[in-house]
């Protein structure tokens, strides 16, 4: 099932609260190893698509140096949670924007961005628009830069069968969220696959895809 956009807002309104919490719980790890798989030049520009609360801010921003964060998300509930992460972080060399943007519609000119994060926000989004999204992020990633996706995994054991089916009877309690396997649909929209792995947290399985920009 997914999540109507009408109302998204209202739900994260709701989910809020206990975001980081949960989230923390079943995505920790997945996130650390993400962070390092974007391994960005110290100088780089990053867009981080879909940021939620900004719990990715903090670990981007202990590997760069000189660079620039952008960070957007649709929901203005996360949004304040997320600024207040990137005022905390930021620094005189590091600097951190955070917007309201959607990812199917990027307002950033082609080849903005040396590296781009995206955690827990294309499995959202149903097909139609997750390929509109895909697009886009080709579309302000310059030649040769990284894509690291995180999505809740395909299921490979019993145990990682548990969270995705609360979530099918409850669908607010992973946002919406679903486990799919992102590598074909990057492929068809321009995306080089280097890699995928695994990491599991608390009962979700999660596939974190790292892809270039040819």
């Amino acid at each position: 099932m997914y999540i109507p956009a009408r109302w998204s807002p209202a739900l994260y309104r709701l989910l809020q609260p206990a975001y980081d919490p949960f989230a923390h719980l079943v995505s920790r790890e997945a996130r650390r190893r993400a962070v390092a798989a974007l391994d960005p030049p110290a100088d780089a520009v990053v867009l981080v698509a879909g940021c939620g609360t900004g719990l990715s801010l903090p670990l981007l921003a202990d590997v760069l140096h000189r660079g620039w964060i952008e960070a957007i998300d649709t929901a203005p509930a996360m949004l304040g949670q997320a600024r207040r992460r990137a005022d905390a972080c930021r620094s005189a060399e590091t600097g951190i924007g955070v917007r309201l943007e959607n990812i199917t519609e990027l307002p950033f000119p082609d080849h903005t961005f040396d590296a781009i994060l995206s955690a827990y926000v294309l499995d959202l989004l149903p097909p139609a628009e997750r390929r509109r999204a895909c697009r886009a992020l080709a579309r302000v990633t310059r030649p040769g830069g990284r894509l690291i996706t995180v999505t809740p995994a395909l299921a490979r054991r019993p145990g990682d069968h548990l969270l995705p089916y609360l979530a099918r009877l409850f669908p607010p309690l992973l946002g919406g969220g679903r486990p799919i396997d992102l590598r074909p649909l990057l492929r068809e929209t321009g995306w080089r696959i280097a890699a995928s792995e695994r990491s599991r947290n608390a009962g979700l399985a999660s596939q974190i895809i790292t892809a270039h920009r040819p």
